[in-house]
């Protein structure tokens, strides 16, 4: 991320996978295996169904993240 520190979300009712990602100048990071919902623009929630977030081989690197959800 370039500039100020910033929230990350990343959504995907079909799934994340994570093999060796990273996070550099996050404030929050969210990884939701769902589809977001929003209301006026806004986050409101996540609907979740099947998918699944996984973490695998070279894991997940959140060491620059103040917040990893």
């Amino acid at each position: 991320m370039a500039g100020k520190r910033a929230d990350v979300i990343i959504a995907n009712p079909a799934g994340i996978t994570c093999n060796g990602c990273g996070f550099i100048n996050a404030n929050k990071t969210t990884l939701a295996a769902a589809q977001v919902l929003l209301e006026q623009g806004k986050i409101a929630g996540f609907q979740v169904k099947n998918g699944q977030i996984a973490i695998q081989g070279n894991g997940m690197n959140d060491t620059q993240s103040d917040y990893t959800n």
